[in-house]
């Protein structure tokens, strides 16, 4: 089997039926298919890839712990090094991911506002005391609009 790329030749163009199994045309069925004959390891990790999505998508906290602690005992059984170290640390942080799945809250709100936080004491050089930064911060992260009121009426 002659390597191109360093692929060979059937699985050069194979990342578009891994990236979304929700919207398989024939051809990428048909593809997919070729992938479950002649790459088992491949068409594993796609299905193990799949199922968690699947499961991070659902609100049911029980039915999602059970199912991640089936999920990474797979993924660790699997001898698929990526995914035998992934399992091993959705166990490790099962508690937060099913908190995740009840309550769908990311970190990024609480990173956004430090960002602000730490831009504000950046730019308080002249301030004296910590209750000034602190007022700073404050007015950042609120959503006052502090622009005059003629600029206000005419936007």
């Amino acid at each position: 089997m002659e390597r191109l790329g360093g692929r060979p030749p059937r699985l050069r163009r194979i990342r578009a039926p891994l990236c979304d199994g929700l919207s398989l045309d024939q051809a990428d069925q048909a593809r997919l298919s070729e992938i479950q004959r002649d790459n088992a390891r491949l068409y594993r990790a796609h299905l193990m890839k799949e199922e968690l999505g699947d499961l991070l998508n659902g609100r049911q906290t029980n039915v999602a712990r059970r199912l991640l602690e089936k999920w990474c005992s797979w993924a660790v059984r699997s001898r698929l090094p990526a995914f035998v170290r992934t399992g091993r640390a959705i166990c490790g942080h099962m508690d937060g991911i099913v908190a995740y799945v009840h309550q769908r809250i990311t970190s990024g709100l609480v990173e956004g506002l430090i960002n602000k936080a730490r831009l504000a004491t950046r730019q308080a050089n002249g301030f004296h005391s910590a209750a000034a930064v602190l007022a700073m911060i404050s007015l950042r992260c609120s959503r006052l609009d502090l622009r005059p009121a003629h600029k206000r009426l005419a936007a």
